[in-house]
């Protein structure tokens, strides 16, 4: 069984966030240089996964209007 303390989960948070960012801005061709789509990655990797952690019910509204659209 693996565990992850609350530092691992953010951690692992970050990165799929910042992987998600890379492949948005590959799929709506958005064009910048390496240097500052890493930097745009790490950004909203660190600030959604910070914002995630810190107001966790956060995704319950997310889930919420999720399950209340799938109706």
């Amino acid at each position: 069984e693996l565990t992850h303390d609350r530092k691992d989960i953010g951690g692992m948070i970050n990165t799929f966030i910042h992987e998600i960012v890379h492949l948005l801005l590959e799929h709506y061709n958005v064009e910048l240089k390496l240097k500052d789509e890493e930097k745009v990655c790490e950004i909203l990797g660190t600030g959604f996964s910070d914002l995630l952690s810190q107001n966790p019910k956060v995704i319950k509204v997310i889930n919420s209007v999720y399950n209340n659209n799938k109706k």
